[in-house]
């Protein structure tokens, strides 16, 4: 597994599969998910890629709340994602500055223009953008628009 640190230091291929999210542990639901990525890209001849931030967005938005508990520290998750078989780790600096980024910059700058994502595969909850704006249902809209699927 490729593990980046920015998405600066990422260089994107053909048939990314792509998912999103904190990953705070990984689970029985997200290893549905992992499964389901690395499953596509070896139908696709493809590659996995797993989008994660660190810190956790709700430490960053919300600093005086405490009581979020993460269940891996950032190298356990690193260890389970690798024996997971995922191809490319991105590990995205969470800040307050990268919190304004809107939904549909997330997904034109980052999903389309950095990532070439071919396939993107998330949780039918989720949600992601300034003020957690951008959904599902969203990407769906949107992912023909810029040559992208959403399972």
């Amino acid at each position: 597994m490729k593990t980046y640190t920015s998405l600066s230091n990422f260089i994107s291929f053909e048939n990314a599969v792509v998912t999103i999210g904190t990953f705070d542990g990984v689970h029985i639901g997200h290893r549905k998910i992992i499964d389901r990525i690395i499953e596509i890209a070896k139908q696709i001849n493809g590659e996995s890629v797993l989008l994660t931030f660190f810190p956790h967005p709700r430490m960053v938005l919300h600093p005086d709340d405490h009581s979020i508990k993460m269940l891996n520290t950032m190298n356990e998750r690193k260890e389970l994602l690798e024996k997971a078989g995922i191809d490319h780790l991105i590990i995205i600096p969470f800040t307050s500055e990268f919190a304004k980024t809107s939904s549909s910059d997330f997904i034109k700058n980052i999903l389309v223009d950095k990532l070439a994502t071919k396939k993107l595969v998330i949780g039918y909850d989720h949600h992601f953008g300034k003020n957690r704006e951008g959904s599902f249902v969203h990407l769906k809209k949107s992912a023909p628009d810029y040559g992208f699927e959403v399972e």
